[in-house]
């Protein structure tokens, strides 16, 4: 019997085919893992937080305070939890799939996870009798010279690596943190919404921003957030195709950005439910934290909380815009109730 038969983690690399798991996969071992990890106060730590925060609203706040809320705010925050939830409860799966000690380890999974270790092993899974190999390679690195220079360096790979996996964990804790921060947040804007207190500028997600809406061939200023109204323009012709306001109005209505490392601003377009373009606006300061400067790198943790970010601003916005509607209907009804 070779060695490689000997190793259950080598011949997973070198026999199984790379599936990714289905949803409903990632959702159950992502449940058992939660129920491992988390006591009954810290579910309700996750759970009830945000939950908690929509429903004090509802029963604490007069009904004539409620009249200002529409049925969308509630069903935006229900969204929220959700989606948040269940990042929540993929990245928990992920971990224990990318786990070669645990039953539920996949290959596919552990590929994309941990992609060095995965290559280095599949290559290893090749050789039929891999022990006998590295001890070929490392008696002829010895032999040669006895060159400790290279069997340090050797180390010095694997060590590297070891620190890489420590490195990714502890972003993966400092992500989730980062989501919690956010729906603390977003349930106290649901309160001053409640009281009509709510307006963009009370919005802090550690990021400087501004907010320009397109009106007929005019870009609005609507709101900012930071130090930078000194060199923004109240209004913008949408002709002036070289302005890069103007420009990101070409990304269309989703979620693709306009990265400029130039001038630190990261820009994207998104449509509101009156089908008008919102052009938003990130800018990055060299005094900004580590985390807000690395959003314009492009890693897999600055993609994940820019779009937090970017979802967050535009469910506020979208509320905002539906408040103000009903403000002024409700004006309208009562210049008829007194003309009459």
């Amino acid at each position: 019997m070779t060695d490689k038969e000997l190793n259950p983690l080598l011949n997973k690399v070198h026999g199984e085919e790379l599936v990714e798991p289905k949803w409903r996969t990632y959702v159950y071992i992502g449940f058992l893992e939660l129920k491992e990890r988390v006591n009954l106060q810290g579910l309700l730590t996750i759970f009830g937080v945000p939950s908690g925060g929509l429903l004090g609203i509802f029963f604490l706040l007069d009904w004539e305070q409620m009249e200002l809320l529409h049925f969308v705010t509630a069903l935006v925050f229900i969204a929220i939890v959700f989606a948040m939830g269940s990042l929540y409860i993929k990245a928990l799966a992920e971990d224990v799939m990318s786990n070669p000690d645990t039953k539920h380890f996949n290959v596919a999974v552990y590929k994309r996870k941990r992609p060095l270790e995965y290559e280095a092993l599949s290559n290893l899974a090749l050789e039929r009798d891999y022990a006998h190999t590295m001890s070929q390679e490392i008696t002829a690195v010895i032999e040669k010279n006895a060159n400790i220079d290279e069997i340090t360096q050797i180390a010095h790979e694997y060590e590297m690596l070891l620190e890489e996996a420590i490195k990714d964990a502890e972003e993966y804790k400092n992500d989730i943190q980062y989501i919690f921060q956010i729906l603390a947040q977003f349930k106290t804007h649901l309160n001053l919404m409640a009281r009509d207190r709510f307006n963009l500028s009370v919005i802090d997600y550690g990021v400087q921003y501004s907010l320009y809406k397109q009106i007929e061939d005019q870009l609005i200023l609507v709101d900012y957030a930071g130090g930078e109204i000194e060199v923004l323009d109240e209004e913008i012709s949408v002709l002036n195709n070289e302005h890069p306001y103007v420009q990101a109005l070409r990304l269309g209505g989703g979620k693709e950005s306009q990265f400029n490392k130039e001038d630190g601003t990261i820009r994207w377009t998104m449509k509101m439910y009156d089908d008008r373009n919102w052009v938003f606006t990130i800018y990055i300061r060299e005094t900004d934290d580590p985390e807000v400067k690395d959003l314009l790198e492009g890693s897999e943790s600055s993609i994940m909380r820019l779009t937090v970010i970017q979802d967050m601003l535009y469910f506020c916005c979208l509320i905002v815009n539906k408040l103000n509607e009903l403000r002024q209907d409700k004006h309208r009804e009562g210049a008829n109730d007194e003309s009459e």
